[in-house]
């Protein structure tokens, strides 16, 4: 009797997870029918703009010149590009200088310090912004951070697009450069749990209040940016980029965030201790320091992503080792669900990682990035609940609930 109770609650648990990861399937098909990526702007008819590319920099001179290589290479005919160098004490400066090699479409500002109230970033970006004559007189501006690496095309690519669909912001989401285990099994897992929060479909909405912003590549028409304030008007955020995208939503401004496939990459944190601050930061201000939303989340993750998955595989396994020992019906009614519900996972987190241009391996390990991402969520939910400071560039931000 207790085999059967055990049988019957892990199919139990299995149909959840084939009913959750459906709807999954049905949100994927969505978006790769109705989004192009951004490779597909390079198809597109060049379009006649003026980029000024704005890069803030603080002590990036392991990345510095891997972006500006980038940046020369791009084929789009007519753009300048603005380094903003933040209280920098590394190599970025001497490094920039060597890979710019008198590059006339290349300007760099030194900023040595950060006012009161200033996020460092967002105050090297404004000081970019306003210290160079070639952001006024562009059409649009491109936002991209130090540690990412541009394809040749993807300048004219995200121009074009940006044009064919008649956007005022565009932003795309970076490939991932692998080079640790987070990279591979946490940090696809930590990208598509923010994707979930703030979904790409629905930033493509004309009418969305709560667009996907990402600083690591946002490009925004001029008279746009003017509109909503430029970086001025998020000086304090640590978030500035889904600041950014409340205030474009809030003015009614046309956004699209696309996965870039292949046409910029990044690697966002060299260490693991790195990565959980990053990101617990990162969900901190994408939850608005909300604590419950925080906690929510976490459950969510762990849950939908470790528990009821290998809940499936457990079910298969009891299952297969009962055979004979309860009734034919419930061996085979839980054993099909069981392995339809993992069909359906594999496939929707295999969609989901070939359209983000993201390995196979990644999917193996889903659960597992799964679990440690869920335990970031409540490390940020226990920040903010804290009040804890956290330091970020330099900088001390205290993590209070909102």
């Amino acid at each position: 009797m207790v085999l059967h109770v055990v049988i019957a609650t892990l199919g139990v648990a299995s149909f959840v997870t084939l009913a959750y990861w459906s709807v999954g399937l049905g949100r994927l098909l969505v978006v790769r029918r109705a989004l192009p990526t951004a490779a597909a702007g390079a198809r597109l008819e060049r379009a006649k703009l003026r980029a000024c590319v704005v890069v803030p920099a603080h002590n990036e001179a392991q990345n510095i010149g891997l972006l500006l290589d980038s940046l020369r290479r791009q084929d789009h005919d007519d753009f300048s590009v603005v380094l903003a160098l933040d209280r920098c004490t590394d190599d970025t400066l001497p490094r920039a200088r060597e890979a710019i090699d008198s590059d006339p479409r290349f300007e760099i500002i030194e900023i040595d310090d950060c006012p009161d109230g200033w996020a460092g970033k967002v105050h090297a970006i404004r000081e970019g912004v306003h210290r160079s004559a070639n952001p006024s007189t562009c059409d649009v501006l491109l936002f991209v951070d130090a540690d990412v690496s541009l394809s040749p095309e993807c300048l004219r690519a995200t121009l074009a697009l940006l044009e064919s669909r008649r956007l005022d912001v565009l932003t795309l989401v970076p490939n991932v450069t692998m080079k640790s285990w987070w990279d591979w099994a946490v940090q696809p897992v930590a990208g598509f749990e923010l994707l979930r929060q703030y979904p790409l479909i629905r930033t493509n909405t004309q009418g969305c209040k709560k667009p996907f912003v990402n600083g690591q590549f946002l490009m925004i028409r001029r008279e746009a940016y003017e509109q909503i304030g430029g970086h001025d008007a998020v000086h304090d955020q640590m978030l500035e980029d889904l600041a950014i995208g409340r205030r474009a939503g809030e003015a009614g401004l046309r956004c699209g965030a696309f996965f870039a496939a292949g046409l910029a990459s990044c690697r966002m944190y060299d260490t693991w201790e790195e990565f959980k601050r990053g990101w617990s930061r990162i969900y901190a201000e994408a939850a608005r320091r909300r604590v419950s939303r925080l906690g929510r989340a976490g459950v969510h993750v762990r849950a939908f992503g470790a528990v009821l998955p290998l809940a499936a595989v457990v079910c298969l396994g009891v299952v297969a080792g009962s055979i004979g020992a309860v009734p034919m019906w419930l061996t085979i009614s839980a054993g099909s669900v069981a392995a339809a519900s993992l069909g359906m996972f594999v496939c929707v987190i295999g969609g989901s990682f070939r359209t983000a241009g993201l390995p196979w391996r990644s999917v193996t390990a889903y659960p597992f990035g799964a679990w440690l991402v869920g335990r970031v969520l409540h490390a940020s939910a226990r920040m903010v609940r804290r009040r804890q400071v956290t330091t970020w560039a330099n900088r001390e931000y205290q993590l209070a609930p909102r």
